[in-house]
């Protein structure tokens, strides 16, 4: 039986994550989706894992098969960018095909709301009961178009994921300014999805940024200190100010600071919000979840 997680599917390529089990849940979301507009559009992306443009691609046609409108992701994406195409396209859902930080072996379904934000409770469960009714019955997949035919159609249509992101974070941040600031910034995005992304905003140095979907010498693409070995001695070794790392779809964030050490997510976090305190004088209730360090509670 396929189960959602607390953020989404995920399965042992080829042992539980194969394209027949997709199909599956690519249907259920379909049927998901139809409940909800009368004109249900959909967003995909996909990140650097094994398979994971045809798992994109194949869901794509399986949406456009049940009468949605697809938006689908011309290249790799990030969870933040197909976030954010799905708010700017007022798309009934979002879908990643992620695993996010898991091992190679792994590929996974991420879900979006049309907020953007990830899928609530009520989003998974109306998932997961179209889902069932699958299951209860003998399955059938219809016969699909090819993905050309779908294109030309434009029930499925291909968008670059990083043409509007790139002007949302060049509206919001002074990017001339940090270039000018001469920073030496490193970045590692762990051969994920977030490939490029930093080098189109700022100047910066790059590593573990090729297509490797085994992930090279990174065990699993997660930006915590025993993983970012690597980009801890480069730091070390070539005087880099700070370096940035992306997890396997850059929705998680770490750092490490000019002597190589590990800087995690709850102390980003602190440093924002004092830059935000201090700096910009901003005053207000801070919101927090129940994951985020006491240590918030400062300010």
């Amino acid at each position: 039986m396929i189960v959602f997680g607390t953020d989404g599917w995920r399965g042992v390529i080829a042992r539980d994550y194969t394209f027949d089990n997709l199909a599956h849940v690519a249907v259920a979301v379909a049927q998901y989706a139809r409940t909800q507009s009368d004109s249900p559009s959909a967003v995909i992306g996909y990140d650097t894992r094994f398979l994971s443009r045809e798992f994109a691609q194949e869901t794509a046609r399986i949406l456009a098969a049940r009468g949605l409108t697809v938006w689908l992701s011309d290249r790799v994406a990030t969870t933040p960018q197909v976030s954010l195409a799905t708010k700017h396209r007022r798309a009934t859902i979002g879908i990643v095909v992620t695993a996010s930080h898991n091992p190679p072996q792994y590929n996974g379904f991420k879900l979006k709301g049309n907020y953007g934000g990830p899928a609530t409770v009520d989003i998974v469960a109306g998932v997961e009961r179209q889902l069932r009714r699958i299951e209860s019955k003998p399955f059938r997949l219809p016969r699909l178009a090819s993905l050309e035919q779908y294109v030309a159609s434009r029930a499925i249509r291909m968008f670059d994921p990083m043409e509007q992101y790139r002007r949302v974070v060049a509206s919001k941040i002074d990017l001339e300014r940090i270039a000018r600031a001469g920073l030496k910034i490193l970045f590692d995005p762990m051969y994920g999805a977030g490939m490029g992304v930093l080098p189109a905003f700022v100047p910066c140095d790059a590593i573990h940024s090729e297509p490797n979907p085994g992930f090279g010498e990174i065990d699993h693409p997660e930006p915590i200190a025993e993983c970012l070995q690597p980009a801890m001695r480069r730091v070390s070794e070539g005087g880099y100010d700070l370096c940035i790392a992306t997890d396997g779809d850059a929705d998680r964030l770490g750092m490490i600071d000019s002597t190589g050490a590990f800087v995690d997510s709850h102390r980003i976090f602190l440093l924002l919000l004092k830059y935000l305190y201090e700096d910009k004088r901003r005053r207000g209730s801070v919101v927090k979840t129940v994951s985020l360090t006491s240590m918030v509670d400062a300010y």
